[in-house]
């Protein structure tokens, strides 16, 4: 997705690799004309991008615009509907509107079939994609999802010793839980980690 978003032309002064393939032949400049993986400012443009393009498409699909916009995180999509057709409609609607801005949407996943077949094969999520950590299982977000059980899964290790205040605030600061669901488990940690400073 990065690649496929211009920055401007004067920031592109400040994306400048120098290479050479050969010790013995002189420095090349290159200027990197789009946004770039892994700086620290990546995300911001991307999620821009995709919400200018949400705005400019509204009048034509409000829906797909609307999930666009709020279930979107930086280049994943996670969304529902309340019908496999009332499905079928979105992912059709919101494919629309991401190649009206030259984007397309790869690894689609679902529950159900139906909704599956009326996607094109090179783009659902192929079989040797698919997490070993269990068969059918797909990685979203940093939480396992289960499509033929429609279930989230998390791994969680049992650590072998007793932690110490700084371990304890170390495992709590990794926990990732963008979607929230982890929230009823990590308050209690977070509680914890309170009642231990008291």
């Amino acid at each position: 997705m990065y690649r496929q978003i211009r920055i401007h032309s004067e920031d592109a002064d400040f994306q400048k690799i120098i290479w050479r393939t050969d010790t013995n032949q002189p420095l090349s400049t290159y200027r990197l004309l789009t946004v770039t993986y892994g700086t620290s400012c990546a995300p911001y443009p991307a999620i821009r991008t995709l919400h200018q393009l949400a705005a400019d498409e509204m009048s034509t699909s409000s829906e797909a615009c609307k999930i666009i916009r709020e279930h979107f995180y930086v280049d994943d999509i996670l969304t529902g509907a309340n019908s496999v057709s009332h499905a079928k409609v979105l992912v059709s609607e919101i494919n629309r509107v991401v190649q009206s801005g030259g984007f397309t949407l790869k690894k689609w996943a679902s529950n159900i079939v139906d909704v599956l077949d009326s996607i094109p094969v090179e783009s659902k999520l192929q079989k040797n994609e698919i997490s070993i950590y269990e068969s059918s299982s797909v990685k979203i977000l940093c939480v396992h999802w289960n499509s033929h059980q429609d279930t989230l899964q998390i791994k969680i290790t049992d650590p072998q010793e007793v932690l110490t205040k700084r371990q304890l605030l170390s495992v709590i600061a990794r926990i990732f839980d963008p979607l929230g669901i982890l929230s009823p488990t990590t308050i209690v940690l977070k509680i914890l980690m309170q009642d231990l400073w008291k």
